[in-house]
């Protein structure tokens, strides 16, 4: 064979090799490709997925900071509640207590002449100022400083803001002006009251001051 047959085989040989390359070049870029489109699609999938999960966590949250929203304000109302009916509770307490005590109540004595045909003789009253009863009441009554001649008195209830009659009578000289001490105890007060009384124009003029027993503090004056 000569050297130009082999040259010309050599060639065709060369050529069917290089269209082989060509080939299985153009192959594995279409596989490439092919790969490439498929990873560009699946991500894209992957990332509509999470966007779709990102939209539904979003409204997730969104629910539970309206929830939370909602749970604060019915807190906000509950401890607006609690604190009304504490305060309530609070009041009607101390409206119990005061009542149980006698708070803010003192009583004081008065003397009133019934029969318009004797001036001398007297009927004792007391009288609660306070907004509470007060209750086992002891009156202890020394006339014109002679601490011989006095008299007691106990009585179970005074109603707030009334005069109670009692039974007792004290008999005045119209002729001389009288002083007569009350010691007053209650549930809620000591009291010491000092009358003095004076038989003027056919009537009785009375000056009356209760004081504290304790801090002789001024309490009622009329």
């Amino acid at each position: 064979m000569k050297y130009a047959q082999w040259i010309s085989i050599i060639g065709g040989l060369i050529a069917l090799l290089g269209g082989f390359l060509s080939y299985k070049k153009a192959e594995l870029e279409g596989k490439t490709t092919n790969s490439k489109i498929d990873s560009t699609k699946e991500t894209s999938e992957n990332n509509l997925a999470l966007s779709l999960k990102i939209k539904e966590l979003t409204e997730i949250n969104k629910q539970l900071i309206n929830s939370n929203l909602e749970i604060t304000n019915n807190n906000s109302v509950l401890a607006s509640h609690n604190y009304d009916l504490t305060k309530q509770i609070t009041q009607i307490t101390n409206k119990t207590v005061n009542y149980i005590t006698g708070a803010n109540s003192y009583c004081f004595i008065s003397l009133t002449f019934q029969d318009k045909n004797d001036d001398e003789t007297a009927v004792l009253s007391l009288y609660n100022t306070g907004p509470n009863p007060l209750s086992d009441i002891n009156v202890h009554i020394i006339r014109d400083n002679n601490f011989d001649q006095f008299s007691d008195l106990h009585m179970d209830m005074l109603q707030p803001n009334k005069l109670t009659t009692t039974d007792l009578k004290i008999k005045l000289d119209i002729h001389r002006k009288h002083h007569i001490l009350y010691f007053i105890s209650t549930n809620g007060c000591n009291l010491r009251q000092e009358s003095y009384y004076e038989f003027k124009n056919n009537y009785w003029d009375t000056q009356t001051s209760v004081y504290d027993k304790k801090t002789d503090e001024l309490i009622i004056q009329r």
